[in-house]
């Protein structure tokens, strides 16, 4: 798995399968309500349905903000979480180390900024997939019929978000062998210039501990 985005599995087309199993439950649930929701025509429903559209709106907004990993945008991205160890490196302005520690340094700024990728489409992924269950339930409960149409759906929701979870473990691990490797790049620089044989164990072992945990699911 090179690209979590390629597994179809990003935050808007897993809303896109919430939305799909919706719309059966409410066709079948109720045609006319479902037509109801969808034209906005809901004073004949009486307040019990105008709340379950106002609910179905939140979901649209929510479905907007949903972007996948390779784009940016949606919640703000926080590189520096609290706790987080520092990275340090002896190399200076010395031109010589300079262009050793350059590559290293870029793929893990990368990394660093892919990490946070992921943890917010995971974020809103999770959040999409409550509300939605949530209205579900709701809408099940208030309509009064098409609580078995619901459940078989709620089902697929669910698997739906255990396989966007297998998906995110692969890529988290992925981006975790990259960061390892990035990392003992920069301890080779330090063995190189500096004479530092133990920096990996010192500095780069705790930042990678650090990233696993934090970012683990």
């Amino acid at each position: 798995m090179k690209h979590l985005a390629s597994q179809c599995i990003t935050s808007r087309r897993f809303s896109h399968l919430l939305f799909d199993s919706f719309l059966v439950f409410l066709i079948i649930a109720s045609p006319t309500m479902a037509i109801a929701l969808d034209t906005g025509n809901l004073d004949s429903f009486g307040p019990g349905v105008a709340k379950l559209a106002d609910l179905y709106q939140k979901l649209e907004d929510l479905e907007e903000k949903s972007t996948p990993l390779d784009q940016d945008g949606g919640a703000a991205p926080d590189y520096n979480p609290p706790g987080m160890p520092e990275v340090p490196i002896s190399c200076g302005e010395k031109q010589g180390c300079r262009s050793c520690y350059e590559k290293a340094n870029q793929k893990l700024e990368k990394l660093r900024r892919d990490f946070e990728k992921l943890r917010l489409l995971y974020k809103e992924t999770d959040e999409f997939t409550k509300a939605a269950v949530a209205f579900g339930d709701g809408a099940a409960g208030s309509a009064g019929v098409g609580a078995l149409e619901w459940s078989v759906q709620r089902g697929k929701i669910k698997k739906s978000f255990k396989n966007f979870e297998k998906a995110y473990r692969n890529k988290y691990l992925e981006l975790l062998e990259k960061l390892q490797a990035a990392l003992q790049e920069i301890a080779a620089c330090e063995k190189e210039y500096f004479g530092e044989d133990d920096w990996y164990a010192r500095y780069g072992f705790m930042f990678h501990s650090f990233i696993a945990l934090h970012y683990q699911k």
